[in-house]
């Protein structure tokens, strides 16, 4: 009997030790496709065919050239660079940002650039994140912000949507208005018509917002203020490209028209509008603050054509 179990036992064993092995076999630290990255990817094929044969259609894949790509990585790599292990070879840093602008300049989905830049999109999903924070916090806006250095005495400008507080300015109600509160109401317009067109010109820019993020919301927040960073780069070291003559909507002071921008005429550039948040209610004392600050348009702070509305 005693002799009957050992050999069922040593039998299980090996039946066990098989499955394993033929387990082991199967799995695959990398797939082998994965593996010819840098011969077949996107990065060694397509982009540099680009980058030499046609730039505007470079431009059009990471949205910006190559130049203003390699001085933004050459900001960022010391922190995004990872070392390579003896299991396996990290992801460059160039092939990293290449597919973060990329995601966030076309949209597509990491299945996609999966297939197009060869690296999995379970590495996508981790450091596109990564990315994007390296990015942000590169650029001035970052330094300026996290050091408290925003001017003083501004306000946010905001529409309906938003709660009348200390810190956001919005119009008084369309109900018999005053002169004074017309006005005001007026000259918050240029501010809330240059907001527009910075979230229009965003929206162009970078397709990822035509639709739905599908990440967790603190991505989505990180993913926003890197296309922020972008924006912002760009628009210095790159105006007339990144922002050309006719893009923006432009007022004519002394006709008082308004010439619209070109973006408009893009598809896929509109932004639902916002819903009211929360109760939409006002404190007694951000009430009392606009009541200061209208008078600033009719004193120190009135510009001749005000009245010609």
């Amino acid at each position: 009997m005693r002799s009957c179990v050992l050999c069922i036992g040593g039998e299980l064993s090996e039946i066990i030790a098989a499955e394993m092995n033929r387990n082991k076999n199967n799995r695959c630290w990398v797939r082998k496709w994965l593996c010819r990255r840098e011969i077949y990817g996107a990065s060694s094929t397509l982009l540099r065919e680009l980058a030499e044969e046609y730039v505007p259609e470079y431009r059009n894949w990471l949205r910006m050239s190559k130049e203003q790509f390699e001085l933004l990585l050459a900001q960022i790599a010391p922190q995004i660079s990872k070392n390579n292990t003896v299991m396996r070879s990290a992801i460059p840093a160039r092939i990293k940002m290449e597919i973060t602008l990329s995601y966030l300049a076309t949209g597509n989905c990491f299945r996609t650039l999966q297939r197009l830049f060869r690296v999995s999109r379970v590495a996508i999903s981790k450091f596109v994140p990564e990315m994007c924070d390296a990015i942000y916090e590169s650029q001035r806006i970052y330094k300026v912000i996290e050091n408290g250095l925003l001017p003083d005495g501004g306000f946010i400008v905001g529409d309906d949507a938003f709660p009348l507080i200390i810190y956001l300015m919005k119009p008084y109600l369309k109900v018999a208005l005053s002169e004074e509160h017309t006005i005001f109401n007026y000259r918050l317009s240029p501010a809330r018509r240059i907001v527009e067109n910075a979230f229009r010109i965003l929206v162009s820019r970078f397709r990822i917002f035509e639709k739905p993020v599908a990440c967790l919301a603190q991505t989505v927040y990180t993913i926003i203020k890197a296309c922020c960073a972008i924006h912002n780069y760009l628009r210095i070291i790159s105006p007339n490209t990144y922002k050309p003559s006719g893009s923006l909507d432009e007022e004519y002071i002394e006709s008082c028209q308004i010439r619209l921008g070109s973006w408009r005429n893009e598809t896929n550039t509109s932004l639902p509008p916002i819903r009211t948040l929360g109760s939409n209610q006002s404190s007694r004392f951000a009430r009392e603050l606009r009541d200061r600050v209208c008078p600033y348009f009719m004193g120190e702070g009135a510009v001749p054509w005000q009245q010609r509305m």
